[in-house]
């Protein structure tokens, strides 16, 4: 059986909030998915592959506005 989906932004015209996103997921495919529809949709994205970069990075002064992150890393 042949799936085949795709991802259209939506148009959220004027109002449209750019913001920055980090991703921690230790599956690569998972995380660049998320970064690759995150970033279609306009947002800053910062992916990271453990969750101790993640929070390096935040004690470094990294600031996103949203953290995703995967709980069974």
């Amino acid at each position: 059986m042949k799936m085949n989906a795709t991802y259209e932004p939506q148009d959220r015209g004027k109002n449209t909030l750019r913001r920055r996103i980090a991703i921690s997921d230790d599956d690569p495919v998972q995380r660049d998915l998320l970064v690759k529809i995150l970033r279609r949709d306009g947002h800053d994205v910062q992916d990271f592959s453990t969750g101790v970069a993640l929070v390096k990075s935040i004690e470094e002064g990294y600031r996103p506005d949203l953290v995703v992150t995967d709980y069974q890393m």
